[in-house]
């Protein structure tokens, strides 16, 4: 489970809670710009795990800087990859591309994406916040 704490990252954590208690292993994967930033996402990523129930998920920190590459790569040995959705509107997303939609095209394995409703109305739906 990719995160960087945004707007749908509680819903993918209680996702994946049930899923551990379930028996499913849980993989926790934040992305930093190079190997400097390292220990500052380590922190991060074990606070928000704490924060969330997921203290025993492994934590993974990758340096390269390139989220969407990184989520590819470390989705291969895994079975399912929990993604938040953006708060972008549709026509946004389609047009512009979202890193959502971008991993479903990057991955071999199932994708989940976690959106929690919200009351928006149409052209918030269409051209985001």
């Amino acid at each position: 489970m990719p995160t960087a704490g945004g707007y749908s990252s509680d819903l993918s954590a209680e996702v994946a809670e049930v899923l551990r208690d379930d028996g499913s292993d849980v993989s926790l994967l934040y992305v930093v710009d190079d190997e400097s930033e390292r220990a500052d996402g380590e922190a991060f990523l074990e606070e928000w795990a704490a924060d969330r129930g997921l203290d025993d998920a492994e934590v993974i920190v990758d340096t390269s800087g390139d989220i969407e590459d990184s989520i590819a790569r470390h989705a291969e040995s895994r079975s399912m990859v929990i993604i938040g959705a953006t708060r972008e509107g549709l026509l946004s997303r389609l047009v512009s591309g979202s890193l959502a939609f971008d991993v479903l095209n990057d991955v071999d394995s199932s994708v989940l994406l976690a959106e929690r409703p919200q009351q928006r109305s149409l052209i918030e739906r269409l051209f985001g916040r």
